[in-house]
């Protein structure tokens, strides 16, 4: 069926040649009633159509698998656009992240230059008492071993429970002294 509607429109075609070629003839042509069968069409010129309308229907069929792969790379560039805003998106996220660290840096860099010139400031104030602490140091270390040789010499006279209440007396000069040695 599909042949005879190629053939009737090959016919078709045929007989707009046929008119234009009539016109030329001075005659006008006889009137003929509308054939009601399709005339004859060669073998030969029958299978060039028929590879033609093969041809034609290859074409066809690769122009929609071609239509196909453009729908499919649409979406696939579609999907790689979306993909590229979210990247964006999230540069933009990572570019604000990194603009609040280099304030905050800032804002570190200036708390340490301000603590530093503090310390240089208060240094020389720290020096003195230090410097007054070593002598009071020495002092108490040598009142202390005088101490100790006193109870030593006392404990060698008195009794053991009244040499154990000296030793505890003392004690707590021990971890006093230590301490302030940590401090140094």
């Amino acid at each position: 069926m599909k042949n005879s509607a190629e053939l009737r429109s090959l016919s078709g075609g045929l007989a707009e040649i046929h008119d234009t070629l009539g016109a030329v003839c001075p005659h006008p042509p006889p009137d003929f009633p509308p054939p009601t069968s399709v005339p004859a069409v060669p073998d030969e010129v029958a299978d060039h159509l028929n590879a033609l309308a093969d041809h034609l229907n290859a074409l066809a069929d690769h122009l929609n698998a071609l239509a196909d792969h453009l729908n499919a790379l649409a979406d696939h560039l579609n999907a790689l656009a979306d993909h590229l805003n979210a990247l964006a998106d999230h540069l933009n996220t990572l570019a604000d992240h990194l603009n609040t660290l280099a304030k905050q840096l800032e804002m570190a860099l200036e708390l340490s230059r301000s603590l530093e010139a503090q310390h240089t400031t208060t240094q020389p104030t720290i020096s003195v008492p230090e410097s007054k602490v070593a002598p009071l140091e020495s002092l108490a270390q040598d009142t202390q071993t005088r101490v100790r040789s006193r109870v030593e010499v006392a404990d060698s006279t008195t009794r053991p429970s009244v040499r154990e209440a000296r030793k505890k007396e003392c004690e707590p000069l021990t971890p006093m002294f230590a301490e302030w040695k940590k401090i140094d």
